[in-house]
């Protein structure tokens, strides 16, 4: 081969070479979004169940797959109940009925968070007209001793979510997002939020409408710094077609993972923001309905009370004929 035919074949193959290199950049690309953004790593399995049938509102989960559902009985005494990992149910704890002179007095109780030692938290009101709450605490065998009563939520009415975590705890109402340590000492982090998270780190995070009135999920870290980590604002780690508006609520697993749920018409959808890359997946969205199995044929009403632990993420359901308590599993 002369040398002027060798350098026209060099020229091509190195041509060559560079278009077969930008193809496999261009998959690997795609193929990544595909991944971080709706589908997940090849040979994941996800998979929905029924923990427990019935009409049950906030739920909280343990380390060993327990999990404690609140059930209000409107007129009677509200019962927390364990349902263990096989599905099995029991009264852990039912508020007492009082008297006040003839008058039976039922104190009725919302939300539901855990700590480390699997003590439950939960808000009772001193009236059916949900005034003056307190912060109560459960031990292991059903002994309930109140912690808190000298705060007053706005308007008696307004506490939307009780998260234990660290040793505090945190509660939103109209005046805001409140914590309050281990000692007692209470703080205002942020101004009026109707959901939040809090991370294993301390870290809050919650909704924020943008300027477009869609929402961005933010983090407020321990020292005070405000980031958006998704949403319209953080567009690089979401799909055109992805969104948080109408989000229901958000939750936080041990390694620092988001989890949100949407609904939006008729659709209930379930994204997970991964902790270290700020990447949202969509776990799963289905118009409503009751469906257990594999993702590909699965149903979820909206998931109204998210909890994680390591065996999966949980929650109750909204728009629901029964609002059940239900499980995703991932497997990977």
């Amino acid at each position: 081969m002369s040398t002027k035919n060798k350098l026209k074949f060099n020229i091509m193959k190195q041509k060559t070479s560079y278009v077969i290199y930008f193809l496999m950049l261009l998959a690997m690309a795609f193929g990544s979004c595909q991944k971080d953004l709706v589908t997940y790593p090849k040979g994941t399995t996800v998979t929905v169940s029924t923990v427990a049938k019935g009409y049950y509102d906030w739920i909280t989960v343990d380390k060993t797959g327990n999990t404690y559902a609140l059930k209000l009985n409107y007129g009677t005494p509200d019962t927390i109940y364990k349902i263990d990992a096989t599905g099995n149910r029991s009264a852990f704890y039912t508020v007492p009925v009082t008297m006040d002179h003839d008058t039976v007095v039922v104190n009725p109780l919302d939300f539901l968070s855990i700590d480390s030692l699997n003590n439950i938290y939960t808000v009772q009101y001193s009236t059916a007209a949900f005034k003056s709450p307190a912060i109560i605490k459960i031990t292991t065998d059903g002994t309930a001793s109140t912690l808190f009563t000298n705060f007053s939520a706005y308007g008696g009415l307004a506490i939307q979510k009780l998260l234990v975590s660290n040793g505090n705890i945190y509660f939103n109402d109209g005046d805001g997002l409140h914590k309050i340590t281990a000692g007692g000492s209470s703080s205002v982090l942020l101004s009026y939020v109707y959901a939040f998270a809090v991370g294993p780190d301390g870290s809050i995070f919650y909704p924020v409408y943008n300027a477009s009135n869609q929402i961005d999920i933010t983090q407020l870290s321990p020292s005070g710094t405000k980031t958006i980590i998704a949403g319209p604002d953080r567009s690089v780690n979401l799909s055109a077609t992805e969104s948080f508006d109408q989000l229901v609520d958000l939750s936080s697993d041990n390694a620092g993972n988001i989890y949100t749920s949407e609904s939006s018409n008729t659709v209930a959808t379930i994204h997970r923001i991964a902790a270290s890359t700020d990447v949202v997946t969509k776990i799963i969205s289905t118009p409503y309905g009751q469906v257990d199995g594999p993702l590909a044929t699965a149903q979820i009403s909206i998931a109204f009370s998210l909890a994680t632990n390591s065996t999966g993420l949980y929650f109750t359901e909204r728009t629901a004929a029964t609002p059940d308590i239900r499980k995703i599993t991932i497997n990977k």
